[in-house]
């Protein structure tokens, strides 16, 4: 889903086999391992974003000139579970002071 022109030209394909598009749904996502901020690799973490974010505008960019000329509906749905990373650090910090106070 990043990559510009296969896309174009698959959406491309399917509007001449299919005709004008009444509904453009964008629902590809890949997840990322779960990682605290500093364990994520930052290779890791651009491909989430070109998949999940950049997938979404390049779909709709090759879908626009394909949507009936009336009025046709662009849908995005966004990947939140672990798409990403996690603040686990802070999270086990929190339990853990909770768990010192709480004890008699």
């Amino acid at each position: 889903m990043s990559d510009a022109s296969a896309l174009t030209a698959a959406v491309d394909e399917l509007a001449v086999t299919m005709g004008p598009f009444h509904v453009v749904h964008a629902n590809a996502g890949i997840l990322a391992p779960a990682a605290t901020i500093t364990e994520l690799d930052l290779d890791v973490w651009n491909r989430v974003l070109a998949v999940n974010l950049t997938g979404v505008v390049l779909t709709f960019r090759a879908a626009i000139p394909h949507i009936v000329a009336d009025g046709g509906v662009l849908l995005a749905d966004r990947l939140v579970d672990r798409a990403t990373p996690r603040c686990r650090d802070a999270a086990v910090r929190r339990r853990q002071s909770r768990r010192a106070r709480d004890r008699p």
